[in-house]
């Protein structure tokens, strides 16, 4: 047979065949909240395991977003495929060309990382990290980051890391709260450690107190059993012996749990407050850890980075919100001077740290 004669298959891979071909749907919700980073990651652990081994040959499978762009009279999928062929009896059964072992093996992973995977991670939303590199000019080297996301329409290009940086350092800047307010929470902190150090030594004296209490109690029990007679009441003292060791036991605990707070306020909480009071110091003269560990702390969520429209305001941690940090007229969704609403739908041009 020449190879016009040969059975081929059409653009979603699959072959015309007289046996009923089974299909596969995946619904992915895409409404808000959105799926976390682990969520997201679990998420397509699955789907590509469902691929590699339970989707059959020339068996359909589609992905079918809630987005508001594929949902309809009649939901468009983001993609529809067919399984590639693990043999080729398989393809000779459909009337197509036989190829090698290997061929097969090489088309599924191509198909899923070339056509599926993409597709997979725009619709899922997964948070891939920029990566860190430098290079080299005439005099001197460059930092900067890239995007390895293959399905990004920034794949491959660099953004200079003193700009990305910078406005992060901007987002920083904007959680300061003012000298007043901090000088009110710090006096909060303050008062709030203070008290928390008397309750403790309240505590501790009445738990002594108790515990003593007991113990006297227990001896004038032991007492009374020395010198009883009637075995009825000698029982009825040794319960009694006995519920009160418990309260005992329950009193002893209590006290060794309760740990008093040691050491001063400045010692102990005063960096702390430091911190709150100017993040943006230890963002702008820090190390790398530091800057990572800012992160961290200031913020609950990853930022997010786009080309296009600069850094994003991630979700802010909680001692900042309380504070009052984040003013919308000095830093609104990520650009200074702009109100801007995040744009939570599915854009291949963000980036994420």
């Amino acid at each position: 047979m020449t190879d016009a004669q040969y059975a081929k298959a059409d653009q979603m891979g699959c072959y015309s065949s007289d046996q009923a071909q089974s299909k596969n749907v995946v619904w992915v919700d895409s409404s808000d909240p959105r799926w976390t980073a682990a969520q997201q990651r679990d998420l397509l652990n699955v789907l590509e395991d469902a691929y590699h081994n339970d989707l059959a040959f020339n068996a359909k499978f589609s992905v079918i977003s809630t987005d508001p762009a594929n949902i309809g009279s009649v939901p468009e999928p983001a993609i529809e495929l067919c399984g590639t062929a693990e043999t080729s009896a398989e393809l000779e059964a459909v009337g197509a060309k036989a190829v090698t072992q290997a061929y097969l093996d090489h088309e599924r992973v191509r198909v899923f990382d070339e056509r599926l995977l993409p597709v997979l991670e725009e619709v899922l939303a997964l948070d891939t990290p920029l990566r860190s590199s430098w290079s080299t000019g005439l005099t001197k080297r460059y930092p900067y980051y890239l995007c390895q996301t293959k399905s990004c329409e920034a794949y491959g290009k660099s953004i200079p890391r003193d700009k990305l940086e910078g406005e992060i350092g901007g987002i920083i800047k904007a959680l300061e709260p003012t000298k007043a307010l901090m000088t009110l929470a710090t006096a909060m902190f303050r008062h709030a450690w203070d008290t928390r150090r008397t309750q403790a030594k309240d505590i501790k004296r009445a738990a002594t107190r108790e515990i003593g209490r007991l113990e006297k109690e227990i001896e004038a029990m032991l007492d009374r059993i020395m010198v009883a007679s009637n075995t009825a009441i000698i029982h009825r003292y040794e319960d009694k012996v006995e519920t009160l060791e418990r309260q005992k036991a329950v009193m002893v605990e209590k006290l060794a749990n309760q740990a008093e707070t040691k050491g001063a306020f400045e010692e102990k909480l005063e960096l702390a407050c430091q911190f709150l009071a100017s993040p943006w110091k230890i963002w702008g003269n820090g190390s790398t850890p530091a800057r990572r560990l800012v992160l961290k702390l200031a913020f609950t969520t990853p930022i997010k980075y786009s080309r296009k429209e600069g850094a994003r305001t991630p979700e802010i941690a909680l001692p900042f919100k309380a504070l009052g940090g984040v003013s919308t007229d000095r830093f609104c969704c990520g650009a200074a001077g702009e109100n801007r609403t995040l744009d939570l739908s599915l854009t291949k041009g963000v980036l994420y740290l």
